[in-house]
């Protein structure tokens, strides 16, 4: 394939990933240089990513056949950055493959801490499914600094219907309620503004640990209920949806000591909360076995399409710190 100039194509990843004193990435300038950044920065974002979930973010979903993407992805692992192993070997042909970065591409993006080693593969793996379905839909990862003003605003909208004017003193004292500084990301929808805060569910004493955060919006779930978003790989989706559930319907008794007083201030009765969750990365079909669209995913759902920097946001998700 000839060698194409570098502003043949210009790259709009460059200018918001790599500061201006940064070196320019050693690959720019091939035929796939069009790909090549936005790919290799969508795995750095994630840490692990199967094949078939880079196909569908980059090909299938934007509307066009997967085949190309083989040939990108395969032109990459043999550029040396990325590495291809199978998710399970005793499938032989039929196993997906998980795709990681080498040392050298992990050189070509900005310094990062390394993912901890308590995030297994398969939690990665399924918050790299929850991310490539909800943005082909329009949503967009944030953190909770970004979702508080939104969430806020939705509650008191709903607040104000459901009390009217009889009720201006408690929609006053609701709107003064200060932000709690939840250590939690969220969902936003870009055409709604709807507002999902993601649940990861690693273990069974780290969905209390998140749902003891999450009572802090005790107040704003009488007038809405809180919308999450499970990730579910290391136990069972279902199991984890009943722990959830399981609090919230108990509280304000859950995970208390016994004889212990109600905490001042908070609700008698549970809370309610709406759970969603995208099916599993291994239910993911073959590229090659679905019907192409007609047009772009994410032209239909008003949001950019997956050749921008709009998921770097998550940089840090799967990092020490982050609740995914």
């Amino acid at each position: 394939m000839p060698t194409e100039r570098a502003t043949a194509h210009p790259d709009p990843f460059q200018l918001p990933l790599f500061p201006a004193a940064a070196r320019t990435p050693s690959y720019l300038g091939t035929g796939f240089s069009l790909f090549t950044l936005p790919i290799v920065t969508w795995v750095g974002i994630h840490g692990a990513v199967t094949e078939r979930q880079l196909l569908y973010r980059f090909w299938v979903y934007d509307g066009f056949s997967a085949s190309h993407g083989f040939r990108v992805v395969r032109h990459l692992v043999a550029q040396g950055l990325l590495d291809r192993h199978p998710l399970t070997p005793w499938a032989g042909r039929r196993s997906q493959h998980v795709v990681t970065l080498t040392r050298a591409g992990w050189a070509e993006l900005p310094p990062a801490r390394p993912i901890a080693a308590r995030v297994s593969e398969a939690h990665l793996l399924q918050v790299a499914q929850v991310a490539l379905i909800r943005e082909a839909a329009g949503w967009t990862v944030v953190r909770w600094a970004e979702a508080w003003p939104l969430l806020r605003r939705l509650t008191l909208d709903a607040a104000w219907g459901r009390l009217g004017r009889q009720g201006v003193q408690e929609y006053e004292l609701l709107s003064r309620v200060r932000d709690p500084g939840l250590k939690v990301w969220a969902l936003v929808q870009a055409r709604t503004g709807d507002v999902r805060l993601l649940v990861p569910a690693r273990s069974t004493r780290g969905i209390r640990r998140v749902c003891r955060d999450l009572t802090k919006l005790t107040h704003f779930a009488e007038f809405r209920p809180l919308e999450l978003e499970l990730v579910a790989a290391d136990i069972s989706e279902d199991v984890a949806e009943q722990r959830v559930r399981a609090w919230f319907r108990g509280w304000p008794y859950s995970g208390r000591k016994r004889g212990k007083r109600r905490p001042s201030g908070q609700p008698r009765g549970p809370i309610a909360v709406k759970i969603h969750a995208v099916p599993p990365y291994g239910e993911l079909p073959h590229p090659h076995r679905v019907e192409m669209p007609t047009e772009s995913a994410y032209a239909r759902a008003g949001v950019p399409g997956p050749l921008t920097a709009r998921s770097a946001t998550m940089w840090l998700a799967t990092r020490p710190g982050g609740v995914l």
